[in-house]
């Protein structure tokens, strides 16, 4: 049994450094130290990489997750050191640790001796240009992948080129000797090739599905992000429907490129190799076959034309059948207290039945296409059979160089036509491609400082500032001026309507005034996001445990914290009568706590976080007065400035 390797760890800042470093990043170490603050934490390195442009994220990883890690990244060792993993060796992992050295490390070493940390380090989508410009730049870091893909899918197509030839000669060898042993030879030799060539396929499949899934994740990680860094008024004036389907396009813009793009270039050359086998046998009956394949393609791009325009109406019918569908479910509590369950229904089926039905029309043009596209093989096959057959008897063709070129041009007309289909493919699809450059192509909001300020040095201000959401819709917001000093409590009251709630999200940053200036101490209100926690009226939890519904809204506050401040605002002993406690599952919403609970749990968060300016938008609007007063009584609450818009007086009650 051999000895376990002796890894010595690196201080975080000395790993980042070097991490970056290998990332092509030179960043001065005394620097780095400032902007760390001195703190290694796995928390704060996450953070670090994140502002640099990584999509980083804290992980716990055991000996089984290695091998699906991105590398390079950074690992924690047991004594609390970090080790850079390089990449990946025939005897384990390169790893690079104290002092500059670089060592191969077995897995079972490394697993033993790993404290669980890590960080999953992956390089981001491209934040600028379309669609395809992002994918194009995404791809070469799988070109190792693509490269075996290649060289299979090229050994495969050296194959499919011999079997005809290897037919002919047998074949003709056999007829001309009057040697029957040589026909089980034949037999035999396709069955070997056709075994081979399913091995090779084999392998392609599993190097395209390798390639794809990562892929696949890096697409759908960046267009969530994107979304996430969208501005609010884009994101809400969207619907379900519309969002999801800019997920489904990009899948189906994945296997456009990988699969029916790789395709279609291999195609091509196959394409072009068997055509000019064909023309060095017989160059008319070549020239003919060409002609067939090109009048295949024609009809594959006619029926694509009108496939598009179906499946234009279908994303449109699909993005309303999917918000109604969501809608009426999220709504299913009022549907059933209303009796309105028939209602909820026939709206529903009738954008199921549109959707279906365009579907449909899109499948039967489908459908026109293979039909005619198997009677043109058809035709073109029996004209080449009486052709050579005539040609056979007639002694100027062997039978042989006959199955040749019916197997070759087989499989010309084959690799043609699967060229022409990945452009109709590109064609249909363009419905579906355009929800995801719809979303590629907003801007994203201004990007906050790498690291905000922590207290709130100045007033909150809103100078004669003016909202509407329409450039004809009338104002809702009209030359307000706002002033709220630090550790102030203030009061936003009026009628409903009267523009509280937005207000709020103006001071939030979720909106842009179209006219005055907002300020959080100092610092625009898109800027000041690590100042502010903004609470709606009905705050979304989200179908998880409520101690992580609790982490989520406090910004990653610990364990701790959140008890303490769960026992300042009641939540604590209502908890403790669950059976899980914390750990307690919701529903997704929150849909089995009453408003009141909801509340309870996003202002416990919102005070466990270090969030000095706090937003609520009738955030005691469901809370007893009971509750209502240990929140206002809160040691937590002191020392913050809290904006509260309600109907009705509410001030913070002394302790």
């Amino acid at each position: 049994m051999s000895e376990p390797i002796q890894m010595v760890g690196l201080p975080g800042n000395l790993a980042l450094w070097r991490f970056l470093a290998l990332k092509g990043i030179q960043v001065n170490l005394q620097a780095l130290d400032e902007t760390l603050l001195w703190d290694y934490s796995q928390e704060n390195l996450v953070q670090e990489l994140h502002y640099r442009g990584f999509e980083a994220r804290g992980i716990s990883i055991q000996e089984g997750d290695l091998q699906h890690l991105e590398l390079p990244t950074l690992a924690q060792l047991s004594n609390g050191g970090w080790i850079i993993l390089r990449k990946r060796s025939a005897s384990g992992y390169l790893v690079e640790q104290g002092m500059g050295g670089q060592q191969s490390v077995p897995l079972e070493h490394l697993g033993k001796g790993l404290a669980g940390p890590a960080i999953d380090v992956s390089e981001p989508l491209s934040a600028t240009g379309s669609l395809w410009r992002r994918m194009s730049k995404a791809l070469p870091r799988h070109r190792r992948t693509l490269l075996h893909v290649a060289a299979i899918t090229l050994t495969a197509q050296g194959l499919a080129l011999m079997a005809p030839w290897l037919t002919g000669q047998v074949v003709d060898q056999s007829l001309s000797r009057g040697v029957p042993s040589l026909l089980p030879v034949l037999c035999l030799g396709l069955l070997l090739a056709s075994l081979f060539q399913a091995w090779v396929g084999w392998l392609k499949e599993t190097s395209l599905l390798a390639l794809s899934t990562p892929f696949e994740a890096t697409l759908e990680k960046g267009l969530f992000e994107h979304l996430l860094a969208l501005p609010f008024r884009y994101l809400q004036g969207r619907t379900l429907g519309e969002l999801l389907q800019a997920f489904h396009g990009l899948r189906r813009a994945r296997t456009l490129i990988l699969e029916e793009g790789l395709g279609a270039f291999f195609s091509g050359v196959s394409a072009f190799l068997y055509l000019a086998y064909m023309a060095a046998l017989m160059p008319g009956l070549a020239a003919a076959v060409l002609l067939a394949a090109v009048l295949m393609s024609l009809l594959a791009f006619g029926v694509g034309w009108l496939q598009a325009a179906d499946q234009r109406d279908e994303v449109r019918a699909a993005q309303d059948e999917s918000s109604a569908l969501v809608e009426l479910l999220t709504g299913a509590a009022t549907l059933k207290a209303t009796a309105s369950q028939v209602w909820a229904f026939d709206r529903w089926a009738h954008r199921l039945k549109l959707q279906l039905g365009h579907a449909l029309r899109r499948d039967r043009h489908g459908l026109w296409l293979e039909v005619g596209n198997e009677t043109l093989t058809q035709g073109l096959l029996v004209v080449l059979l009486i052709w050579g057959g005539r040609k056979a008897l007639a002694g100027e063709l062997s039978i042989g160089s006959v199955l040749v070129f019916v197997q070759l041009s087989g499989a010309f007309t084959t690799a043609f036509v699967a060229l022409a289909r990945t452009g109709v493919s590109a064609l249909t699809l363009r419905p579906q491609l355009k929800a995801v450059e719809a979303v590629f192509s907003q801007k994203r909001s201004p990007v906050p400082p790498r690291r905000g300020a922590k207290e709130l040095n100045g007033p909150v201000r809103a100078e004669d500032v003016w909202f509407r959401y329409e450039p004809d819709s009338p104002w809702v917001v009209q030359g307000v001026h706002l002033t709220v000093q630090p550790g102030q409590f203030h009061q936003v009251k009026g009628p409903s309507g009267s523009g509280k709630s937005t207000l709020l999200k103006l001071l939030a940053g979720l909106y842009e005034p179209e006219n005055g200036r907002i300020s959080i101490g100092g610092h625009e209100a898109s800027s000041a996001g690590s100042l502010l926690a903004f609470l709606p009226q009905f705050p979304q939890l989200y179908g998880t445990s409520i101690l992580e519904n609790l982490q989520l809204f406090s910004a990653g506050a610990d364990h701790s914290q959140l008890i303490k401040v769960a026992k300042s605002t009641g939540l604590d002993a209502w908890v403790a009568t669950l059976p899980m406690a914390y750990q307690t599952m919701l529903a997704s919403g929150g849909e089995n706590l009453s408003g009141g609970q909801r509340q309870l749990i996003a202002i416990t968060a919102l005070l466990a976080s270090d969030r000095r300016l706090l937003l609520l938008d009738e955030a005691f609007s469901n809370l007893d007065w009971i509750s209502r007063n240990r929140v206002l009584q809160s040691p937590f609450l002191a020392g913050r400035t809290v904006i509260y818009a309600s109907h009705e007086e509410v001030l913070p009650a002394t302790p």
